[in-house]
């Protein structure tokens, strides 16, 4: 059985529940505060958003529902600009108890995409479904692909023909599969005919994928996330494959020795090479920090930028910090991020970095922007790269534990808060 009880402050998250009905919290524009935060009301008490898509002037998010005996269901709710809820959809696949959606993504006939899992049992979720709605969320289509038997969707990356290639755990390994937009496979994609590969970490007993990122010229994908080897060592693991799935090379490395680290994401670079995001756990308890750091085509470490390849970003002292997401900028990178004080609220921010993944001080305040949105403490999710250059921040608002309900806010080029029209 796969365990990672460091994970316990975000996976106390993973429970949800849903009420009809959206809610706009309009703080005043200054430092640090969304100006327009839209806040999805479900039913229920307990509701997390997982991502969150901008299709043709409408938003539309997906999650988990969790009921009071802990089962879930997934979410659907279609929102218009100024914070208009047209439609929502709470359901399950089949009679299975547990279900998550994790991606939602616009197919080429106008209609709407989910990605994500369900399991008969307990979680985390086994079975790969696709479900196709329509705009107005209506079930088309649901299809369950075992191919892979285990396999849990964390991230996707998009290829310039509107392919996808998605990443997870494929039962205690990095597992990948390339689908096209309506959610069928891309069966030249790997070596097994049926679009997935599998990737296995040398002296290892599992491994899990995280990331996934094009590399800025196309010519290579990598993959990113961790691997544990014998003795309960947790690293980074990294991987590069042609883009239609080859596999090229796989390494792991550490920003601290003696941490259990593991990459949550990652973002290509000018020229060769990628970005990723690592989370650091200490051994025995502290505080989780976050890094940046710099990989070569080879895998390697790139000690030219950052501190010897490594930048740690803070936002506050004395403090846990969890990167969520990562994505290119002009110049560099932006990314969102939870901050959770000893004995304060969590808080979600953003941050922006250069080419050389220092933090930009010409970008929002010094380079960070704590998103404030109450009390309670609030959870960033995911950060998604609207067509326009600005950005969207998926986030969990939790008053108190296991009662949440799912958010978003806008943001400029510049993380300035503006409003999600």
């Amino acid at each position: 059985m796969k365990s990672h009880a460091w994970f316990v402050p975000l996976l106390s998250l993973i429970l949800v529940a849903t009420q009809i009905g959206c809610g706009k919290n309009k703080n005043p524009s200054g430092v640090g505060q969304a100006s327009d935060v839209c806040i999805i009301d479900t039913g229920s008490p307990n509701a997390l958003v997982a991502h969150v898509a901008e299709i043709s002037g409408s938003f539309y998010l997906v999650g988990d529902v969790v009921e009071p005996g802990g089962q879930s269901r997934l979410f659907a709710a279609a929102v218009h600009a100024g914070c208009v809820m047209d439609d929502l959809l709470i359901t399950s696949i089949g009679t299975n108890p547990y279900n998550a959606a994790r991606i939602v993504t616009p197919t080429r006939d106008g209609r709407i995409l989910i990605r994500g899992g369900t399991h008969p049992v307990v979680p985390p979720p086994s079975k790969y479904y696709t479900m196709v709605l329509d705009r107005g969320l209506s079930r088309n289509h649901t299809e369950i692909d075992q191919s892979l038997g285990y396999f849990s969707i964390e991230q996707y990356t998009p290829y310039p023909d509107g392919t996808v290639v998605l990443i997870g755990d494929a039962g205690a390994t990095f597992g990948l599969r390339k689908e096209n937009a309506d959610g069928s496979p891309v069966m030249s994609f790997g070596a097994r005919g049926d679009g997935n590969v599998t990737i296995s970490f040398r002296a290892s007993y599992l491994s899990n994928g995280r990331s996934a990122t094009l590399q800025s010229d196309g010519q290579i994908l990598f993959a990113v996330g961790e691997v544990t080897r014998p003795g309960g060592v947790t690293t980074n693991a990294v991987a590069s494959l042609t883009p239609d799935g080859r596999m090229l090379s796989t390494n792991s490395f550490n920003a601290a020795e003696g941490n259990a680290e593991l990459s949550v994401a990652s973002a290509s670079r000018t020229g060769s090479g990628f970005v990723g995001a690592t989370w650091s756990i200490p051994p025995g308890g502290g505080n989780i920090r976050s890094f940046l750091y710099c990989a070569s085509d080879d895998l390697t470490v790139d000690t030219s930028c950052g501190t010897d390849g490594w930048t740690e970003i803070t936002l506050v002292p004395n403090a846990q910090h969890w990167i969520l997401g990562l994505a290119r900028r002009n110049g560099g990178y932006v990314g969102l991020a939870t901050s959770c004080p000893f004995g304060g609220q969590c808080r979600p921010f953003l941050f922006c970095a250069d080419e050389n993944i220092g933090l930009d001080s010409g970008c929002a305040h010094g380079g960070l922007r704590m998103i404030d949105l109450g009390s309670g403490d609030n959870f960033a999710r995911a950060l998604i790269t609207r067509s326009n250059g600005t950005y969207i921040a998926a986030i969990n608002l939790c008053p108190s534990p296991f009662a949440c309900r799912p958010a978003f806010a806008c943001f400029g080029a510049d993380l300035s808060p503006i409003a999600c029209q």
